[in-house]
């Protein structure tokens, strides 16, 4: 049944507890794992994946920005700095706010003659053509509204444009109950702040969640009728999602996630499964340093390993000072750098 304020109630109304109890253990990590590390791999399950910060972290050590440079090294070759940027926002309590990035649009080339040297009536350097190569970048990013209990309420991704905005909505307890995204356009001139002109709306989602045992939970994904089209069975131990299996009512596309964790509640490997083209496997793994901080992450597909990013951190072991990803396909290892601006 949908309410007035366009909020669709929860079908299982007394197991409410239950379904906090559930929220609370998987959000909540041991208090020095959280305020560890700058940002924490994490299953998804029932709650958003996304940011991905660790904002305690963040709001304990009063990040205001994070500006991170990027340039890419293939083998054999010298370090390619083409200009890319990024740059990650945080309000006071830690929430992102605001990231954005440039891409390379195009590239110009321009040729420059250079004359030929003479000294005393010889040559002494033959005239060349010099090349330059200019990059032209767009500026491209990602806006984010919370709710006053922190929850993520909006998410605005510019894309040329246009924008597509993720709109969330809430049951009491913190669970999703819609999502509905959005292509919008903005009138406002350059500068100034978005204003909404034509919105679109894309697809919409609804969710329902039922518990089935205090260690399983079952989601529903609602269509625009209301009526499910798709369900997942969550699995939990020790306050920890294990697995989440899903599957659409029509047809025989089925997907699943496992997770694996160490004795510190900290996720070290996640594998998931999708039959919709095939049999696909994905896996990244994890590992951590005695502080906390993830140091490593390995990612696979179908069995063969894709990237290997290695995480480096600063003296104190707290701050994110790089990052080298090996892109092993494309025989190039990027490598980012990182710099902090801090709130008073």
């Amino acid at each position: 049944m949908q309410t007035t304020d366009r909020r669709y109630k929860r079908s299982i109304k007394r197991n409410g507890f239950l379904i906090l109890f559930f929220l609370f253990s998987i959000c909540r990590l041991p208090f020095y794992i959280l305020h560890a590390q700058i940002f924490a791999p994490s299953s998804s399950g029932i709650v958003l994946p996304e940011p991905v910060f660790n904002k305690p972290f963040i709001k304990q050590n009063k990040i205001k920005c994070i500006k991170a440079s990027v340039v890419d090294k293939p083998d054999g070759e010298i370090i390619r700095d083409k200009g890319l940027a990024e740059n990650f926002l945080f309000d006071t309590e830690g929430n992102l706010i605001r990231h954005y990035y440039n891409e390379i649009t195009s590239l110009a080339k321009t040729e420059i003659e250079i004359p030929a040297v003479y000294k005393s009536g010889r040559v002494v350097r033959k005239s060349s053509t010099k090349i330059n190569y200019e990059y032209r970048y767009d500026t491209l990013g990602t806006e984010y509204v919370y709710t006053s209990n922190g929850y993520l309420k909006m998410k605005r991704v510019c894309i040329g444009d246009f924008f597509n905005t993720t709109y969330y909505e809430y049951f009491g307890d913190g669970l999703v109950s819609r999502q509905t995204l959005c292509k919008e356009t903005n009138i406002a001139k350059k500068g100034e702040p978005f204003r909404l002109g034509v919105q679109t709306i894309i697809s919409e989602e609804k969710f329902e969640y039922e518990p089935l045992s205090p260690t399983q939970i079952k989601k529903k994904f609602l269509n625009d009728e209301g009526k499910p089209y798709k369900q997942g069975i969550l699995n939990y131990a020790n306050g920890k999602i294990i697995d989440e299996t899903y599957e659409f009512v029509v047809g025989f596309i089925r997907s699943g996630i496992t997770y694996k964790y160490d004795a510190n509640n900290r996720l070290t490997e996640k594998m998931s499964t999708d039959n919709s083209s095939g049999s696909n496997t994905e896996k990244v793994s994890y590992e951590y340093d005695d502080n906390g901080n993830t140091i490593k992450e390995k990612k696979f597909k179908n069995g063969i390993q894709t990237d290997e990013t290695i995480f480096i951190y600063d003296v104190n072991k707290k701050l994110l000072t790089s990052q080298a990803n090996r892109q092993i396909k494309k025989e190039s290892i990027r490598i980012v750098k990182y710099e902090y601006e801090f709130y008073p």
